[in-house]
């Protein structure tokens, strides 16, 4: 795992699941979001690592950045990559890593 993948500023389009799909009825009413998101396709132990979330659009898809609260400890991430945001232990939300920089 190289340190500037990881301390580097993470870009994607984030969309909440809707609620059909099992996500929130009701997502919260922010813009900047720290949470609990697992790496679809990545590391086999499933692990779970905080994510700070900003540019968040409640009512569509939105692009937007984010950073590992502890990077140290945060897996690598690439172009393609998804995160999974989880509210308890359930998915509620969606980030495709377009970009890493």
């Amino acid at each position: 795992m190289s340190t500037e993948q990881v301390t580097s500023a993470i870009v994607g389009s984030f969309r909440w699941i809707p609620p059909e799909e099992g996500g929130r009825l009701y997502p919260p009413d922010r813009e900047h979001l720290a949470a609990k998101v697992r790496l679809e396709h990545g590391a086999a132990d499933g692990d779970e690592h905080c994510l700070l979330i900003d540019g968040i659009a409640v009512d569509r898809e939105s692009e937007v950045r984010a950073r590992w609260q502890d990077p140290d400890h945060a897996p690598a991430v690439n172009p393609g990559d998804v995160l999974t945001v989880v509210g308890g232990n359930r998915p509620i939300a969606r980030l495709e890593v377009t970009s890493v920089s």
